[in-house]
């Protein structure tokens, strides 16, 4: 009975120290945040990318389907902010993506889509 509960006790342990760990591990890693606002038909574009001490290049592009309607890039050590708008079609579906290199190591954000 003492071996079952210690297990147990083992177990649940273990269980509870994998969402600690697992953010630990994402805190340190890349982050990165991205907005996109509309006023009228201009889009307003944001995107912070932080990675710790590394170098990083990074570059935001707007689209529209296939078809980039704004793009800008910066590079730095630690962190970048990209800001920029664009003249957009009010109803239509824009998407915002991230892409870049941290150390050399490429990174994609998930694509942010709205509607202005």
């Amino acid at each position: 009975m003492k071996k079952w509960m210690l297990g147990l006790i083992a177990g649940l342990l273990l269980v509870a120290a994998l969402p600690i760990s697992a953010y630990a591990v994402e805190a340190r890693g890349l982050s990165r945040n991205v907005t996109l606002d509309f006023k009228g038909t201009t889009a307003y574009c944001t995107a912070v990318v932080f990675d710790s001490s590394n170098n990083l290049n990074a570059t935001m592009t707007l689209w529209h389907g296939n078809t980039s309607v704004g793009s800008w890039s910066g590079s730095g050590k630690g962190y970048v902010v990209l800001e920029g708008n664009c003249q957009v079609v009010k109803g239509e579906t824009y998407t915002l993506i991230v892409t870049g290199t941290s150390n050399g190591v490429p990174f994609s954000s998930t694509p942010f889509s709205r509607v202005c």
